[in-house]
């Protein structure tokens, strides 16, 4: 999926005294140490608070957590999620074993919420190659920077001249502007623990629908128990899994999901790797 990005591990330049917890993201740790331009171009924060940061790891870990731009989860947690789900379903066992380890909710997100958002509209129904493309000439028309402000200023027709379909392009003024109202407060989405709360806000937008929410939650937030039955790969891989000789239509998976609670996201990514894996 596009929106993942394994996380690395460096831990040069925290220091050794300290006993790090799982959920560290070591890599973005030692890009801060390197440069507090970096957080402070990332994450909007005071040039005094950033300096600060460089000065303690601990500091430095709130941050993150603050920001929701952590690894939730730990590979020993996520391990001990896969297991117990194999337990429920004793068919995922080889594509578990075939497979990375599931991801959702330990990859740092390196985009804003709006930005995120913005690029899964753009990915909808276009293969992985043409989504980038116009996301990329749609950066260029940002001049660098996908904000609800600098997205609001693009006219449609530059929007269309990019690529952007007349559905997709009036979507993304309508998030560009209910950001701008403050109908919506992106940046504060990771907050709302709730997330069906999430969900009723976002597709309550003109163009923003149950797979673009889904995709959102389960990839930028990292929540675990996203059940995307819409997505056609999910139920591909469902079916490849359980050797079904007939598709699974999506009410008839949704009801098959409610043992997995409250890891259905888990689930769901093992289904798209069964597409995945030859």
């Amino acid at each position: 999926m596009a929106l993942e990005t394994p996380a690395a591990a460096a831990t040069s330049l925290i220091p050794a005294k300290r006993t790090l917890p799982d959920s560290v993201d070591l890599q973005l740790a030692a890009n801060v140490a390197e440069s507090a331009d970096l957080i402070l171009q990332k994450y909007g924060s005071s040039a005094l608070y950033g300096k600060e940061l460089l000065d303690s790891g601990d500091e430095f870990l709130h941050f993150q957590a603050d920001r929701q731009q952590c690894m939730k989860v730990s590979p020993a947690k996520m391990k001990k999620i896969v297991a117990d789900l194999c337990l429920l379903d004793p068919k995922f066992i080889p594509t578990v074993e075939a497979s990375p380890l599931c991801t959702i909710g330990r990859n740092v997100g390196e985009q804003s919420h709006f930005a995120s958002l913005v690029e899964s509209v753009i990915s909808q129904q276009l293969a992985i190659k043409a989504a980038d493309t116009i996301h990329a000439r749609l950066v260029t028309l940002a001049k660098g920077e996908i904000t609800p402000a600098r997205v609001a200023k693009i006219s449609l027709e530059d929007l269309r001249a990019a690529g952007v379909s007349g559905a997709k392009a009036k979507t993304l003024h309508g998030l560009a502007h209910a950001g701008l109202d403050g109908h919506i407060s992106f940046d504060d989405l990771h907050e709302i623990e709730n997330d069906q709360e999430i969900f009723n806000q976002l597709t309550a937008l003109w163009g923003i629908g149950p797979w673009t929410v889904d995709m959102f939650m389960m990839f930028q937030l990292g929540r675990l128990d996203i059940w995307p039955t819409g997505d056609l790969g999910v139920r591909r891989g469902w079916e490849k899994i359980h050797r079904l000789k007939e598709q699974i239509e999506p009410k008839k998976l949704d009801l098959k999901g409610e043992k997995f609670k409250p890891y259905r996201s888990v689930i769901a990514w093992y289904c798209w790797r069964a597409v995945d894996n030859k």
